[in-house]
């Protein structure tokens, strides 16, 4: 398989940057929403190739039906579905254990997958006030505000910290257990990826914290932390 170049414009610089060696006869490709994994079902062993696209490496290959063609990726990133035109079925591949959960009997020669038609992804929007270059002693807010909501009510924890007297860039972590757009104010550095993970047990000196709890996304409403004060670590 190979990679090159690609911006939202579809302009690039068309030379192939990367060829990673994956299965034999390889056929359908799918990406996590994440950007970070590719999906190739490799027709000719009955296996789909898992690739890390940040080190263009094959990190894991899972057996699945003959001839396995089409392959989509559900929209929350969690199961990856592959058409088996072999053997008539579709096999259903846990993305955190990069295993088969289920195999489901489908008719003859299943071959390609429609894209998948879902909600958007929520949009996490942090908006800060009270200071602009904080300094110790100094309080200031942030509202929280979700828009298009998830499918299930969203567990959010915000850390930020400020401008130091030292001249220390503000930054930002933000960690959830879903996929998220995420937007901030110009100006301000974002450490960490919005997927869930952990961050370290100690923070730098001169941080505020604050965490947030559920934000509860009920369908067509906006909802927002308000004012939430940061104290001092």
């Amino acid at each position: 398989m190979s990679a090159w170049p690609f911006t939202r414009q579809g302009r690039g610089s068309n030379t192939v940057v990367a060829t990673v060696p994956a299965g034999t006869g390889p056929n359908g490709v799918a990406v996590h929403p994440a950007g970070t994994r590719v999906y190739v079902a490799d027709f000719d062993i009955g296996k789909v190739s898992v690739i890390d696209t940040t080190s263009n490496t094959v990190l894991a290959t899972v057996p699945v039906g003959t001839n396995p063609n089409g392959v989509a990726v559900h929209p929350a990133g969690t199961r990856i579905y592959v058409a088996n035109q072999g053997s008539n079925s579709v096999s259903v591949i846990d993305t955190a254990t990069h295993t088969v959960i289920a195999t489901v009997p489908v008719g003859s020669h299943p071959r390609a997958f429609g894209q998948f038609i879902g909600p958007a992804l929520p949009t996490l929007t942090l908006t800060l006030t009270g200071c602009t270059n904080c300094k110790a002693g100094d309080t200031f807010s942030v509202n929280v505000t979700v828009r298009n909501p998830a499918l299930k009510p969203v567990s959010v924890e915000v850390k930020a910290g400020v401008v130091l007297p030292d001249g220390t860039k503000f930054n930002i972590w933000v960690v959830n257990d879903k996929h998220f757009e995420f937007s901030m104010p110009t100006g301000f550095d974002v450490t960490g990826e919005i997927l869930h993970g952990t961050l370290p047990n100690t923070l730098p000196k001169g941080v505020w914290v604050y965490e947030a709890g559920l934000i509860d996304p009920e369908l067509g409403r906006t909802l927002a932390r308000d004012a939430k004060t940061f104290t001092r670590q």
